[in-house]
């Protein structure tokens, strides 16, 4: 396991190749805002501005023309809806994107370019209460960004699921134009305001950059997440971000999950595998399922 001082100087060794310079917006004060995308993830991205507002006493709305927005919005007691939809009133998050905001998950420098504080432990804001069952694992194998690995990595999983069967209870989910990836296991399609309810359930998620993993984050499930960028030597978290168009998928990822990287491995990240998926499970692969290395993004 690798103590706080070696996530240290790896995170300063990366900081020299790749600086970040950290900024904090000063002119977002009373601005509405709204999210051009679609997906599920991205208008899961709204959802911490609501009480962040409140809590600096920013007077601010959100809303986007996606479908998932109001059910997602429907767990957020922050949430209070605009009498005037006009989208013309309402600022793009996109335009965060034109500085750099620092280091970090996208969540935190959406805070930073706002001027709110950040979490040092970014997630969005899903306001439920569950009870989660020990030794259970949800799998997502499908992204909308990632949907080109989902053939590549079926038959690790698939042998993974087989060989630790005895140990945990898999299941798994996916969209309700395609069919279930992993054999003789249970699965389920489910609406969005279903699909929130039902993951909180579950102790661990292995899955891909998808919406499925904000959700877990949000809901404090201990997620596994495969991806093949950015490059391995990149990826180091909680880490800079650089520009967003040179770290491409970087600043989605969570820095409290474990990374399993389809093309190498670097000193906290491994290259997927069935062992590395069981190590991950047991708390052997780094972050190890601790919290105290997220606040070393305070010194980056």
């Amino acid at each position: 396991m690798f103590s706080k001082d070696d996530i240290r100087f790896m995170l300063k060794s990366i900081n020299i190749r790749f600086p970040t310079d950290l900024k904090k917006g000063e002119i977002f004060n009373a601005m509405n805002w709204t999210n051009e995308s679609w997906n599920l993830g991205d208008v899961l991205f709204l959802t911490i501005i609501p009480p962040k507002a409140q809590a600096h006493c920013k007077k601010m709305y959100v809303y986007s023309q996606s479908v998932f927005f109001e059910p997602i919005m429907s767990f957020n007691d922050y949430y209070h809806r605009s009498n005037d939809l006009n989208l013309e009133h309402y600022n793009g998050l996109h335009i965060l994107h034109n500085d750099d905001y620092g280091n970090g998950h996208w969540l935190q420098c959406q805070c930073r370019g706002m001027g709110f504080d950040i979490d040092i432990k970014p997630k969005p804001y899903i306001n439920f209460k569950y009870e989660k069952k020990k030794n259970t694992v949800l799998i997502n194998i499908e992204g909308h960004s990632y949907h080109h690995l989902t053939e590549i990595i079926t038959p690790i999983i698939q042998k993974f699921v087989d060989e630790n069967s005895n140990d945990f209870h898999f299941v798994e989910t996916f969209n309700k134009q395609s069919d279930p990836h992993i054999k003789n296991i249970e699965f389920f399609q489910l609406s969005v305001e279903e699909m929130i309810k039902k993951v909180g359930t579950f102790e661990y998620f292995i899955g891909l950059d998808s919406g499925l993993m904000h959700i877990s984050a949000a809901l404090d499930v201990k997620s596994i997440i495969i991806t093949d960028r950015p490059k391995v030597e990149r990826l180091y978290l909680p880490k800079p971000n650089g520009n967003y168009n040179d770290f491409i998928g970087i600043s989605y990822l969570y820095p409290q999950n474990v990374h399993l990287h389809l093309d190498g491995e670097n000193q906290l990240v491994k290259q997927l595998s069935v062992e590395n998926l069981k190590r991950a499970l047991n708390g052997d692969l780094y972050p190890y399922w601790r919290e105290d290395y997220l606040d070393l993004i305070l010194e980056f």
